[in-house]
């Protein structure tokens, strides 16, 4: 019979204690050395507009915690971080959220058994493009991925801390991309400690803790926008994410019947899939939805299929092959029936992405990918220090591919932000409308260094944000000066826009108003392209 030791828990709270502060302190270094010797850059334009939203500068009249795509808590979390210099409070949250989630997954792989050597390997491998290329739907994957781990981490353990902290950074998750976050702990079913949620009170009383807390922040997120302005954005904002995101003009475009019942020509439907909302018309939910009705299952479900198969190709783009590989490679030597399952579930769940609509989305599908990894180092635990030599030289090897991988996006990050600080000093005088991806805001507003100049541009937005109640467009508009109303002014609007965006345009004035399109170009330089626009009737000899 075994006597009770009790140095025992001392010397597991001290061994917890130490992985905490190598974790932290790895996590802190890891990110310093990058940010201060590399040039980090958001990797959409997603964060910069939800910074703009939050601090009330660039697009926004007036900030707001209602960031649209994370939960109004998170919104709040963002606007009380103070401000650093050119660094907006969004830029520190997300920082301390790649902090928090690098230290995490650390401490729980080393909390689990795994040698620090090969957690601090696979975190180097995990974290090095979050850093340098920070996107909040990445950021709340891997935040969902360290707290998955730290459940795991907890059923061994069954420290408290260990699940405390998981179910925290779970809810953070949940705060900042909610999609993602019921993606991940979908995919990780298999990794779950099944047997400990059944008979652990602790557990229990977490998991439904968490369950309270993210109800009670779905709710105050339902609160937040529960305002007529808002509940038509809502609308709208369901409507037009079929078209932008998932595709759906490609079926439309090619029924000619829909598009006359509904009164929208093919050019209509480029605009709305190339976000132009700023004709109220055009971007009415309810036709929108009319046309998405009559074009019926059985094209998405043909069309689906094919999509599938394309996202499980995407996989082997540059941010996530070499995570893939190394998984496969430790696999075989180190084989496991959780990693089978978990691998499974992966690509099932890549598959269904794809299918609906969403093939090749990177920043959804790393996480997923670095879970994989993280499970299969954590399946070479205990097996022979030559299993656990291979795996080390696997994951030596991988860092080394990540390295020269992410080298020259780097190199294209640094020319790009040097191209817009030129860009954003010779700016044309006055309000600019913005239209999809022709202005470089991730460029001209980088992480760390937010030029005051580039927050002095007032941005017209023609996307999704258009009709947003804090969006510069909605007070334009009520004073009479939005889009159309310049449009077809004697003066005109100053947009940015690329070659195809023109020609999209002139169509739309011939078609919409039997005008000619008048475009004069006013700047251009290094793919910023600035002309000021008008419909006008041509002059007639």
């Amino acid at each position: 019979m075994n006597k009770f030791d009790p140095k025992g828990g001392t010397r597991m709270r001290s061994t917890a204690c130490m992985h905490l502060a190598l974790a932290i302190l790895a996590s802190v270094a890891f990110i310093s050395l990058l940010s201060v010797f590399l040039t980090p850059i958001w990797e959409t334009n997603d964060d910069v507009g939800m910074s703009m939203i939050a601090h009330g500068y660039g697009f926004v009249a007036d900030g707001s915690p209602n960031l649209i795509f994370s939960n109004v808590l998170w919104g709040h979390i963002v606007r009380a971080m103070p401000q650093f210099g050119d660094v907006f409070g969004y830029t520190i949250a997300s920082t301390l959220v790649i902090a928090a989630s690098c230290a995490a997954i650390l401490y729980f792989l080393m909390r689990s058994g795994v040698t620090p050597v090969h957690a601090l390997l696979a975190g180097g491998i995990i974290f090095l493009w979050p850093i340098l290329f920070p996107q909040f739907t990445l950021n709340s994957g891997l935040l969902a991925v360290a707290a998955v781990l730290g459940w795991r981490a907890y059923a061994e353990t069954l420290q408290r801390l260990d699940l405390v902290l998981a179910t925290v950074l779970g809810f953070l998750s949940y705060l900042i991309r909610n999609q993602e976050f019921w993606l991940v702990l979908a995919v990780s079913v298999p990794l779950y400690p099944w047997k400990l949620v059944l008979r652990n009170r602790a557990m229990q009383v977490a998991l439904v803790l968490l369950a309270l807390a993210i109800i009670g922040a779905a709710s105050l997120n339902k609160a937040a926008y529960d305002t007529s302005a808002w509940k038509k954005f809502a609308e709208f904002n369901q409507a037009r994410a079929p078209y932008t995101d998932f595709r759906a003009g490609d079926q439309i475009r090619n029924r000619p019947d829909v598009l006359q019942r509904h009164g929208y020509s093919s050019n209509d439907i480029d605009l709305i899939g190339g976000w132009f909302f700023v004709d109220a018309r055009l971007s009415d939910p309810a036709r929108l939805n009319a046309m998405l009705g009559d074009v019926g299952l059985r094209n998405w479900v043909q069309r689906g299929f094919g999509l599938g198969l394309e996202s499980l190709r995407l996989l082997m783009v540059d941010r996530l092959w070499p995570m893939l590989a190394c998984a496969l490679l430790i696999a075989l030597i180190s084989p496991s029936r959780r990693m089978f399952l978990l691998m499974v579930a992966v690509a099932a769940a890549v598959f269904a992405l794809g299918a609906i609509g969403r093939p090749g989305v990177t920043r959804v599908q790393y996480p997923l990918c670095a879970l994989v990894l993280l499970v299969a180092v954590c399946s070479t635990r205990s097996r022979t220090r030559l299993t656990r030599g291979v795996a080390a030289l696997a994951l030596a090897g991988t860092a080394a591919i990540v390295v020269h991988a992410v080298w020259p996006y780097q190199v294209e990050a640094v020319a790009r932000i040097k191209s817009a600080r030129v860009q954003l000093q010779q700016l044309p005088k006055g309000m600019l409308a913005v239209w999809g991806a022709s202005f470089p805001y991730e460029a001209a507003f980088p992480p760390f260094d937010e030029r005051k100049q580039a927050r002095a541009v007032e941005i017209y937005p023609m996307g999704v944000t258009t009709g947003a109640p804090f969006s510069i467009a909605m007070k334009e508009e009520a004073a009479g000066r939005g889009f159309l109303a310049r449009l077809t002014s004697a003066s005109g609007m100053n947009v940015s826009v690329s070659p195809v965006e023109v020609e999209l345009l002139r169509t739309y004035c011939k078609e919409h108003f039997d005008l000619q399109l008048v475009d004069k170009l006013l700047y251009q330089h290094d793919g910023l392209i600035i002309h000021n626009v008008k419909c006008e009737r041509p002059v007639t000899s």
